[in-house]
């Protein structure tokens, strides 16, 4: 064969041999694209179980949790519940023991109201009791019976006779009697403040002694004693200086005790005086000499002594006081 042939054939041969191995080539390829293919499937499938699952977990989970959030707000509806109960048990606790404080107050106002009432029972009972079986003393029958005396000091004396008796159901103990002048003019010693002031002196006790007298039921103080009263009784005249003016009233007061000496008892008394001279009538004083003291222009029927005036018995009247007249306590 001639070489142009022989190359031909051999090209023709090659041509074969590497169109055989792009076959073989393209078969490996088509094996190992099949191969990736086959992976890639089993990959994607795979995938898609897991996707699957996936979604299958999701939703067993969403159910579940679902069924927890019901599970949830059932509790929290049941708390919810028990809270409003509770907040109605304390609503209604707070209102019962609201209640039984206002009960308690009301009985305890009842309470207080009743031993009030009770107490002032008592003391009404005690009083009553006191009332009628304590000592109870009277003064009466005021009656001058000697003369009195006027110094041209201003000092004046004299004495009356009381009946004083025990009026009351039990002994009167400790009875002391006190007596003074008084007036509008006098010292400032309106009638009232002086009682007072009488009846509020204490006479204190002298060892295992005391003062005063026991004076029985119905039995009189000291009858037909005068008592005596003495003192500055008697006020220079605004108009005449020389002129003595004399007291208006006296005062008087007896104190006493119970026979248990538990308490302290009074009377006050009030007696208006009046001196009086016939035929010149009401005497409001007397006048002395302010060089020798001697007295002058002595009223009809006083008796002049030269440095004092007595005064008779018959010129001195006493009446009792209305206005402030006799007190008891």
């Amino acid at each position: 064969m001639k070489i142009f042939e022989r190359e031909t054939v051999r090209i023709g041969n090659l041509g074969v041999i590497v169109s055989f191995c792009s076959l073989l080539a393209a078969c490996v390829a088509v094996y190992f694209v099949y191969q990736q293919f086959k992976e890639m499937s089993a990959q994607t499938k795979l995938l898609s179980q897991s996707s699957e699952q996936t979604a299958k977990d999701s939703a067993a989970t969403e159910a579940s949790t679902t069924k927890q959030l019901a599970i949830a707000q059932r509790s929290l509806d049941a708390i919810q519940g028990q809270l409003k109960e509770a907040r109605r048990s304390a609503d209604y606790a707070r209102q019962s023991i609201t209640n039984a404080q206002k009960a308690l107050d009301a009985s305890i106002a009842m309470s207080e109201k009743q031993d009030a009432l009770m107490t002032e029972q008592v003391e009404a009972v005690q009083n009553q009791t006191e009332l009628a079986e304590r000592p109870w003393i009277a003064i009466s029958d005021p009656k001058v019976d000697q003369p009195w005396q006027i110094s041209n000091s201003g000092e004046m004396s004299g004495s009356i006779q009381l009946t004083i008796r025990n009026i009351g159901k039990t002994p009167a103990k400790g009875t002391i009697v006190h007596l003074e002048f008084a007036g509008f003019l006098f010292n400032g010693e309106f009638e009232p403040k002086l009682i007072r002031k009488l009846c509020t002196t204490r006479w204190p006790d002298v060892g295992d002694y005391e003062w005063g007298q026991i004076l029985f039921p119905t039995e009189p103080l000291a009858p037909g004693v005068n008592w005596g009263i003495a003192g500055k009784a008697t006020q220079p005249s605004p108009a005449d200086p020389n002129e003595h003016i004399f007291p208006e009233s006296i005062v008087g007061c007896v104190q006493y005790k119970s026979l248990d000496a538990r308490k302290s008892y009074y009377t006050g008394f009030v007696y208006h005086l009046t001196f009086w001279s016939n035929p010149t009538g009401v005497i409001q004083g007397v006048n002395f000499d302010p060089k020798d003291g001697n007295a002058i222009n002595v009223p009809t029927g006083f008796i002049n002594q030269g440095n004092q005036i007595q005064i008779p018995k018959e010129s001195v009247q006493l009446s009792p006081a209305f206005v402030f007249g006799a007190v008891a306590k």
